[in-house]
């Protein structure tokens, strides 16, 4: 079980005004306003969800003003105090995603690929487009204004495009008017991560900081209904970076099928000191049920609660969205997308440069909120 930053202390008696129960645990933020103290009372619930939801309280204390929180259990009354964040572990990024290739070995219910990438014409993205991009990207006026310029490597599955190595090899050797790609990430399924270590040992010497980023939707029986799979492939991969000294992630996509594995992805970012990477699932089809807000906006305040210091990386966990304003997307055929989450089409790399102004939000305009891109496929019922 992940750590818990929070402690229950007993207190006097008090009239509860939420009652959460089996029924409505996975969405009760609806009734949590920031302003106000809280008193709940718990009923029924099973000694996972007990845990989330009192995760989900101490992260709601953290993030508004220390409020109180007063929890009545059964016939005994508490009060929970919990033990305040660490710094952010956010750093500010301008970042690239290339999907370098529309291929992949495996067949996942909730992949974003799935609907369109088995019929690309061109599956993969060229070394020439690859270098195109990247010089537009890092000419980009506003990449001056952040402390990481970042790429990120996605597929498909990136180890399956043909000239992987030179890809890596060309991004190491670019940089335009003194700018340069600092910060570089690779996502993977994880399954051909031990073929290729050796070029990713040879990616982590060359870049000032490089991570892969493995996708793992749960335990064991969530990871095979989700991916067809057995999560030794994963958990091989991660084993065989953290022998090499080479930065992980792990990355998770949340609907309702997986929604309570957050403990155990937690669990194991402990046991290979990886960072999290969680996004909220975007139905793409109808094999998962995505969440709903309330369910979305309840699952980030259990996150809160059980991370020691305050995560901002993962989509939606904060109100902004990236797209047009810190980052943009290619696809494996050359259009430029919002992200992969979000694929609406602004255009294509033969016919309009990343430098173009109109590709970005102006700073009055600010960034977009997340509940206008990606996040309005999220259900608000």
């Amino acid at each position: 079980m992940s750590k818990q930053y929070y402690t229950l202390r007993e207190s006097v008696a008090f009239t509860p005004q939420i009652g959460i129960t089996p029924d409505n645990f996975s969405g009760f933020s609806r009734y949590l306003k920031p302003d106000e103290d809280i008193k709940a009372e718990i009923n029924n619930l099973s000694p996972r969800d007990e845990r989330f939801v009192l995760s989900a309280l101490a992260g709601y204390q953290r993030l508004y003003g220390q409020r109180k929180v007063s929890v009545k259990r059964g016939s005994d009354f508490y009060c929970l105090e919990s033990i305040s964040l660490l710094e952010s572990l956010h750093r500010p990024r301008f970042f690239l995603n290339l999907q370098l290739t529309g291929r992949c070995n495996f067949d996942c219910k909730h992949c974003y690929n799935q609907l369109k990438n088995k019929h690309l014409k061109n599956p993969d993205l060229s070394l020439k487009a690859i270098e195109k991009m990247c010089r537009q990207f890092l000419a980009v006026e506003r990449a001056r204004d952040f402390a990481d310029i970042s790429v990120y490597l996605l597929g498909g599955e990136p180890f399956l495009h043909p000239e992987l190595p030179q890809v890596v090899d060309l991004i190491g050797d670019l940089k335009v008017n003194g700018l340069y790609f600092n910060d570089v990430r690779l996502g993977s399924n994880g399954l051909l991560v031990p073929k290729n270590i050796e070029l990713l040992k040879r990616a982590r010497d060359l870049f000032e900081r490089f991570s892969v980023q493995v996708s793992i939707d749960g335990d064991a029986e969530i990871y095979r209904q989700i991916r067809g799979q057995k999560i030794d492939i994963p958990l091989r991969a991660l084993d065989i970076l953290a022998q090499s000294n080479i930065k992980r992630q792990i990355a998770i996509s949340i609907s309702r099928l997986n929604r309570f594995s957050l403990e155990y992805i937690l669990d194991l970012c402990d046991k290979y000191d990886a960072t999290p990477h969680i996004t909220p699932y975007v139905p793409f089809n109808e094999d998962l049920e995505v969440l709903t807000r309330a369910e979305w906006e309840t699952f980030k305040l259990a996150l809160t609660g059980m991370l020691e210091r305050r995560y901002v990386g993962a989509c939606g966990y904060d109100f902004g969205c990236g797209i047009g304003w810190n980052g943009t997307s290619i696809d494996p055929e050359g259009y430029i997308i919002g992200c992969p989450r979000d694929t609406e089409v602004v255009g294509h790399i033969d016919n309009v440069s990343l430098t173009d102004k109109k590709l970005w939000r102006t700073k009055s305009e600010g960034p977009f909120l997340f509940y206008e891109r990606c996040g309005r496929f999220i259900k608000t019922k």
